[in-house]
């Protein structure tokens, strides 16, 4: 798939799904980026790359929707920092007894 004649640009990224989301990107190729869904190739919703990052659905509307693929592209996953998060408490809270 190309998006342009001749090769002008290098064409369409295809990303399977498969139950694995590539890494979601927050530059302007993401225009460029299509994903099989069933038999079909389309970009995904914004709300899509929202719960992909774990945010609900509306987490992000007073953004721009063009902007909101920018700031999910960029987001860290909040399970992660979750878990970071408490993996720093439980190491704080070892010391402290051990001190």
């Amino acid at each position: 798939m190309y998006n342009q004649d001749a090769g002008a640009r290098l064409g369409y990224t295809i990303f399977g799904t498969n139950d694995i989301a590539s890494t979601l990107t927050a530059l302007t190729s993401r225009h460029y980026e299509r994903y099989q869904v069933t038999d079909k190739f389309r970009r995904l919703t914004n709300i899509e790359y929202a719960r992909l990052m774990g945010f609900a659905d509306d987490w992000c509307q007073v953004a721009k929707i063009y902007d909101q693929y920018a700031l999910f592209g960029n987001a860290v996953v909040p399970a992660c920092v979750e878990w970071v998060c408490k993996k720093i408490g439980q190491i704080n809270f070892e010391l402290s007894k051990s001190g």
